[in-house]
């Protein structure tokens, strides 16, 4: 593991950063996904964020990232080598390097995010395993008992499930997104959390059981995404809690691609 280590995982609304040293994830901080913003917009803010983190940004860091945005790949590799010195890592279609297999009919579909997941789930929570990521869209991914990542589930995300009833309502207003004390609201604010959190705990929970009764092993269960604090503890199925999955995935993917410090 390098002695220091910026890693980026680049979503549709956000990106997700942490800095990590001697192998572990000093902080983390989030970014929104601006396709307006430029390489140097992202690479002054990247270094005021590292900056606030206490590292010194004078000297080289190295690098990785992962990106379900096209537009954004590119400016935020330039970025990256411009303010921090070193050529990003970038996790893309080809995961020969990553040593899982992907068992998917065009590996070029598949978010290279979600393929992090599965290689951070299996080498630090073992396998068969599945990992639920709570982000812009809720994904479900699946590790083989023999260790390949054998494809998953796509679901609307909480967030834009949300935003959707707020929008077709006119009487419904901006959400917190927290589970209610009750189940039975006793106002609007805690009838919509309640529907919100436990309706998508609830999905979610259905989506597993299909997932494990399918492939007839259980395994581990691993929850991320930055929802995930507020869903899994309503979860019938009881999955564990890793915020900074894939980050830590991130992280593994530098050292098995060649990064060095």
């Amino acid at each position: 593991m390098a002695d220091n280590l910026l890693a980026l995982d680049v979503g549709n609304t956000s990106v997700a950063g942490g800095y990590f040293v001697g192998g572990g994830l000093e902080f983390h901080f989030s970014l929104s996904s601006d396709a307006a913003r430029t390489a140097d917009e992202y690479g002054v803010q990247l270094r005021q964020m590292v900056a606030w983190g206490g590292v010194d940004v004078a000297a080289a860091v190295p690098s990785v990232l992962c990106s379900v945005v096209p537009p954004l790949t590119s400016r935020l590799a330039a970025a990256l080598e411009r303010y921090f010195g070193v050529a990003p890592v970038v996790v893309g279609d080809d995961y020969g390097a990553l040593g899982i297999e992907v068992r998917y009919d065009n590996v070029a579909e598949v978010g290279p995010d979600r393929v992090v997941n599965a290689l951070a789930t299996r080498e630090l929570y073992g396998a068969p395993a599945v990992a639920v990521d709570f982000g812009t869209a809720t994904t479900f991914d699946v590790v083989a008992a023999d260790g390949a990542y054998v494809g998953g589930v796509i679901a609307p995300g909480v967030v834009i499930s949300a935003q959707t009833l707020v929008a077709g309502a006119a009487r419904l207003g901006a959400v917190d997104f927290t589970m209610p004390p009750r189940v039975v609201g006793r106002n609007t604010d805690e009838a919509l959390r309640a529907g919100i959190v436990l309706g998508a705990a609830r999905a979610a929970d259905g989506i597993i059981e299909a997932i494990w009764e399918e492939r007839g092993e259980r395994g581990v269960l691993v929850a991320t995404g930055g929802l995930a604090g507020v869903v899994a503890p309503v979860m019938k199925t009881a999955p564990r809690v890793d915020a900074e999955l894939t980050l830590k995935g991130l992280a593994l993917a530098f050292e098995r691609m060649g990064g060095t410090r």
